[in-house]
C-alpha cells in the first residue's frame, strides 16, 4: 500500500533546498505527473518547510521535536521528529490546536475554494510547531505556513556546528500573541501573502479553527487528484465517504475475495531523524505509520461489484477514481469519477445484502 512517508522521504532527499512550485505538475492528469506534483508540494510547503528552510523550536525540552533560529529575513531549523497527516479532518485540526503549547492561530483569509491538504506538527504530544499546506486545485492558489511557539524560537544561542548545522533560507515572519508565523520564500502564491497576514492579525484562535474546519473535505481522500476531491465532496452531500485513488483501487478485487477491509494511512510519524551537512535524512529515521479502516469489508465488496459492472477488463483502474459512501436505507452509493474531462460521472447503488448493482441517473 502507498506510504506517505516513502513519497515524502524521496521528495525531501531530491529537493533540498526548497524548489519552486510547479503548478503544471499539479494540474497534470497522468499518474506520474500527479505524483511528482504532490511530492513537490509536500517538499515546498509541508515537511520540507519544517526541515530545510527554517521554522521550528528548541531548547532541551524540545530536543526531540524541531529547533529553529531566525535572523532578520533568514531562518534555519533542525528537525528531530514530526508527524504528518494528509487530507486532515476537522477533528485533526481541533486536536492539534488543543495540544499545542501556545494559542494556535491558523492561517485565514484564503481565497474561496481553498482546502487544507496536509498538516505536520512536532513534537507529537504537545506541538510547538505546526506546518500547514493549502491548495485550490482549480485556480492554482497555494500557500504553506509554519506556526511556532514564540518562546522556543532562538531558544539556543547558536545552531550546532559540523554535520548537524542546518541550512539557512529566506523567510517572512511575524508574531501574533505567543505565535510566530513563518512564510517560506515561494511557498505562498504571489499577491496573497500580505492579505493573509492582515487577516491573521485580526482574527482569534477560535475563529481561525472554525475557518480552517470549513476548508477541509468532509470525505476522506486517499491519494488521487485534488480536482476530483472537490467534486466527490459535493456528490457526497455531507454523508461519510471515501474517495479512493487508482492505486488503492487495484487492491479492491483481492481484498473483496479475502473479505478484508481497505486500510489506509492516517498519520506518519518520524523520530530520531539524523542530519548530514544540514540535510535531514528522513529515510534513516524511525518511522511509525498509523493505519485505520478506511472502508469496511462489506463496503469493499460493494466497490468490487461496481468495478465489475463498470469495468474495462483489467484496465478499469486507469480511467477513474471511486467515491464510496456509507450505506443508507440498505444501499451503498458509489460513484465513478473519470480522469478524462470528456467522460461523465456515473452513479451506482449496491444492495448491502445481495451486492446487486443498479445504475442510477445523476
Amino acid at each position: 500500500m502507498h506510504s506517505d512517508f516513502s513519497a515524502t522521504a524521496k521528495a525531501v532527499r531530491a529537493a533540498i533546498p526548497v524548489p519552486s512550485i510547479s503548478l503544471e505538475t499539479i494540474r497534470g492528469r497522468s499518474r506520474a505527473r500527479e505524483r511528482r506534483g504532490r511530492l513537490r508540494m509536500v517538499v515546498a510547503c509541508g515537511v520540507l518547510a519544517l526541515g530545510a528552510v527554517g521554522a521550528g523550536t528548541v531548547g532541551a525540552k524540545l530536543y526531540n521535536g524541531i529547533q529553529v533560529w531566525l535572523a532578520g529575513n533568514r531562518g534555519a531549523m533542525l528537525v528531530r521528529s514530526f508527524s504528518l497527516v494528509s487530507s486532515p479532518s476537522a477533528s485533526d485540526l481541533r486536536t492539534i490546536a488543543a495540544k499545542a503549547t501556545f494559542p494556535l492561530v491558523y492561517p485565514v483569509g484564503m481565497p474561496p475554494g481553498t482546502h487544507v491538504i496536509r498538516v505536520a506538527y512536532a513534537p507529537a504530544e504537545n506541538p510547538t510547531s505546526v506546518v500547514l499546506q493549502y491548495l485550490n486545485p482549480h485556480s492554482g492558489f497555494h500557500a504553506g505556513y509554519a506556526l511556532v511557539d514564540s518562546t522556543a524560537v532562538n531558544a539556543t544561542a547558536l545552531p550546532p556546528i559540523g554535520s548537524q548545522r542546518p541550512r539557512y533560507g529566506k523567510v517572512r515572519h511575524w508574531r501574533i500573541g505567543g505565535e510566530t508565523v513563518i512564510a517560506f520564500a515561494g511557498a505562498v502564491a504571489p499577491g496573497y501573502a500580505r492579505a493573509i497576514e492582515r487577516a491573521m492579525q485580526t482574527t482569534s484562535a477560535a475563529k481561525s479553527v472554525a475557518e480552517n474546519e470549513a476548508m477541509v473535505w468532509n470525505i476522506r481522500v486517499l491519494g488521487g487528484t485534488y480536482q476530483l476531491a472537490g467534486e466527490a465532496d459535493r456528490l457526497a452531500q455531507g454523508r461519510p465517504g471515501v474517495l479512493i485513488d487508482r492505486g488503492n483501487l487495484r487492491l479492491i478485487p483481492g481484498l473483496a475475495h479475502a473479505d478484508r477491509p481497505l486500510l489506509a494511512t492516517r498519520t506518519t510519524s518520524l523520530t530520531n531523524i539524523p542530519s548530514v551537512k544540514g540535510v535531514p535524512q528522513y529515510q534513516r529515521a524511525v518511522t511509525r505509520v498509523q493505519r485505520d479502516r478506511a472502508v469496511p469489508a462489506d463496503g469493499v465488496r460493494a466497490i468490487a461489484a461496481v468495478m465489475t459492472v463498470a469495468g474495462e477488463s483489467g484496465r478499469w483502474t486507469d480511467c477513474c477514481e471511486i467515491l464510496y459512501t456509507a450505506p443508507k436505507n440498505g444501499d451503498y452509493t458509489v460513484w465513478t469519477l473519470p480522469m478524462s474531462a470528456s467522460a461523465s460521472v456515473r452513479k451506482y447503488t449496491v444492495d448491502a445484502r445481495t451486492d446487486r448493482v443498479t445504475v442510477r441517473s445523476m
